[in-house]
């Protein structure tokens, strides 16, 4: 008998409706703090809230898996053949497609975070990434231990991301970047098609590799680290297995985010901007503005929007080509 592992990952109120909800709530948060721009407090306090809300949320996100692992873990296992092939391919195809596009088109940017501090080297920000999984890390192993239930966690959720969209608001505001500029970004809109087609190129190689129907290999490849609904949808399109395979995939497209862009995301920000796929816009933002500042980040907020409102649209697509 097959086990339903897939919906115990997720609230079942995580729903398209719900999600579309919270985007614009999370837009609007944003756009509020935009406007909120002449609020007497310093960028030292606002960058240390933007840090310790970001760190939060990770550690909350890690505590929701870690609290349902004891069947999550040994999926995890049985599925791993497909998760690894689709995750590296994923990051292959995404990273290169967009790397290759950038140095095509000579997009350079020049005021990445550190660039001209001579003294920071690769170990230091090995460190700082280590920080993001060692707070992940410590919510899994937390929630495993003590299999608590939180209470309320999407309001949890939805509040630090409130709280990082106002911060980051006000911020680039002060930064003089226009509104326009931010939701509208030509070069996030470019890197978001280009995900989508190195996606599909990517889900069928990967269903040849495996040996999988191609729709299976699309439908996997379409959640854009978005993995609370394409767990869900995968599960009831296709079956439980292929559910809980498309929710280790794309949750590990997230977690390989936070610790590859303070590492190696100056060399190829826009690349690493690119895998991040729709958590740009929620989880992996902060990260993204902390470590590579203020320029990347109406590129991350337009990509990471239109990547959000594709999934489900794409994903049910995928199922009747």
């Amino acid at each position: 008998m097959q086990r339903d592992y897939s919906y115990r990952f997720f609230s079942t109120k995580t729903t398209v409706k719900v999600k579309m909800i919270q985007l614009f709530s999370i837009i609007m948060a944003f756009i509020v703090g935009y406007s909120c721009s002449e609020l007497p407090i310093s960028q030292i306090v606002l960058n240390r809230v933007l840090n310790y809300s970001a760190l939060l949320i990770l550690f909350v996100m890690g505590y929701e898996f870690g609290s349902n692992s004891s069947s999550i873990l040994l999926e995890a296992m049985q599925l791993s053949k497909i998760v690894v092939t689709f995750t590296i391919l994923l990051f292959i195809f995404n990273f290169v497609s967009v790397f290759i596009f950038t140095k095509l088109n000579h997009v350079k940017f020049h005021n990445i975070k550190d660039k001209d501090k001579k003294n920071i080297n690769l170990f230091q920000y090995v460190i700082g990434s280590s920080k993001y999984f060692l707070y992940v890390f410590s919510g899994i192993i937390l929630g495993y231990t003590l299999k608590w239930k939180l209470i309320h966690l999407d309001l949890i959720i939805n509040m630090m991301l409130f709280i990082i969209l106002f911060i980051i608001g006000i911020q680039l505001k002060k930064e003089g970047i226009s509104i326009r500029k931010i939701l509208l970004n030509k070069l996030g809109i470019a890197i978001s098609f280009i995900v989508i087609l190195s996606s599909v190129c990517a889900g069928i190689v990967s269903a040849k590799v495996l040996n999988l129907n191609p729709n299976v290999g699309l439908v996997l490849s379409s959640g854009f680290g978005w993995y609370t609904l394409s767990g869900i949808l995968s599960g009831q399109l296709i079956s439980p297995h292929i559910g809980a395979a498309s929710f280790f995939i794309d949750f590990l497209r997230e977690i390989m985010t936070i610790i590859l862009i303070p590492v190696f995301g100056r060399k190829s920000p826009i690349s690493f901007i690119a895998y991040s796929g729709a958590t740009a816009l929620d989880f992996s933002l902060p990260i993204i503005k902390l470590n590579l500042g203020d320029e990347v980040v109406p590129i991350a907020i337009t990509s990471g929007m239109i990547l959000t409102a594709i999934v489900p649209i794409l994903i049910p697509f995928c199922m009747l080509l």
